[in-house]
């Protein structure tokens, strides 16, 4: 379980004009933020925090905003109507994070995140301290991957005493809905998924994957077919449940404090490593120096646990994201006898010498036509 962090962020949405473009947006929102909410006599979070404007699905742009502490934040939910309006525009304040939260707008991938139990779609991915706040997701990912659309999910764990598979299976089918409801424009429908979660939303992954799986109508054919990969933080788990696609899981090696009683606590590993490890065939595990509220959570870009799923999110990305390139013919292996024809147009037309000719790099497979 996560130690029920108390959120100190907000998103707020404008709804898109059709003669203002984004960048316009953009910057009106970056150069007014602060000056909007400071006239109000409303702290904004200092350090490395900022705020990040993307447009959801339902074309609304959103900016998520950190405030210096929960105080701030609750004096601008208090705002009344009038005081909420930036160039003449309403805005919507809303610091629960229920569904998708958009974070990035990149064209090429989507990266989903889940919370775990009793968790916050923001608040379970901030680290904070006396002078900082950092959030991955939003300060640091979108910029190491800037081709990537990062989005978090939220929904009602707050369930101490009933985490069964009916409750997951609720959660798992509401998730897939409003997955398949933010996919569903053509620009997003094929593009490679990439899943992250931790705790309880690795269970609700797990139980998503089953339900898409054995649905008789395909409804869920889409997704389950673009996920490439899968990144679990002190998931529970024993057994694969059909997951297919590249796993990786990192396990805490910290004890973490929880209440034991009316005035006493104690430390336990919330989820050892032998229950985090899904033991299939292409899981691949790594340890993270953290409690488990902690797992996923990050200092900054330098944190060293932070570089280890840097690494991981690289691997996955270079092996969904094709790349067309040459290679020279003498150089290439001989070709596996069940290689399958790859789309691409007849490689003589292409016009290269006879020892070059068009190939689809995709990860650690080469494919060509020939």
């Amino acid at each position: 379980m996560e130690a029920n962090p108390e959120p100190t962020a907000m998103k707020r949405t404008l709804e898109l004009v059709v003669d203002m473009t984004s960048h316009d947006l953009d910057q009106t929102t970056l150069r007014c933020e602060a000056q909007w909410l400071a006239s109000r006599g409303i702290a904004v979070a200092s350090g490395r925090s900022r705020v990040a404007t993307a447009v959801g699905a339902n074309g609304l742009k959103t900016a998520v905003i950190s405030f210096q502490d929960n105080t701030a934040m609750q004096k601008a939910l208090k705002l009344s109507a009038s005081e909420r309006e930036l160039r003449d525009k309403q805005m919507d304040l809303d610091y629960r994070f229920d569904g998708f939260t958009t974070l990035s707008e990149g064209r090429d991938l989507d990266i989903v995140v889940l919370h775990g139990l009793n968790g916050h779609a923001f608040a379970t991915w901030e680290d904070i301290d006396q002078t900082d706040r950092f959030m991955w997701l939003r300060d640091c990912l979108p910029e190491h991957f800037p081709h990537a659309r990062v989005l978090t999910y939220g929904y009602n764990a707050n369930v101490l005493s009933d985490v069964s598979t009916g409750r997951l299976r609720s959660y798992a089918e509401t998730f897939l809905e409003n997955l398949k409801y933010e996919r569903s424009s053509e620009a997003h429908r094929d593009r490679p998924l990439m899943l992250m979660a931790h705790y309880l939303g690795g269970l609700v992954i797990k139980q998503a994957l089953i339900v898409a799986n054995t649905r008789a109508d395909r409804r869920y054919h889409e997704i389950l077919e673009s996920i490439c990969g899968i990144i679990f933080f002190g998931i529970p788990h024993r057994g694969g449940n059909g997951v297919k696609s590249g796993i990786h899981t990192f396990f805490e090696t910290n004890k973490t404090k929880i209440k034991a009683g009316p005035l006493t606590t104690k430390r336990i590993l919330v989820v050892d490593e032998q229950s985090a490890i899904l033991g299939v065939a292409r899981e691949r595990k790594a340890s993270v120096n953290a409690d488990h509220s902690y797992i996923c959570k990050f200092r900054g870009p330098s944190d060293g646990n932070y570089m280890s799923v840097h690494r991981v999110i690289t691997e996955l990305v270079n092996a969904a994201t094709p790349v067309v390139t040459t290679r020279d013919a003498t150089t290439q292996p001989e070709a596996p006898p069940d290689l399958k024809y790859v789309n691409l147009t007849d490689p003589h037309s292409f016009g290269f010498d006879e020892k070059l000719y068009p190939v689809l790099v995709w990860g650690d497979i080469t494919y060509w036509g020939g």
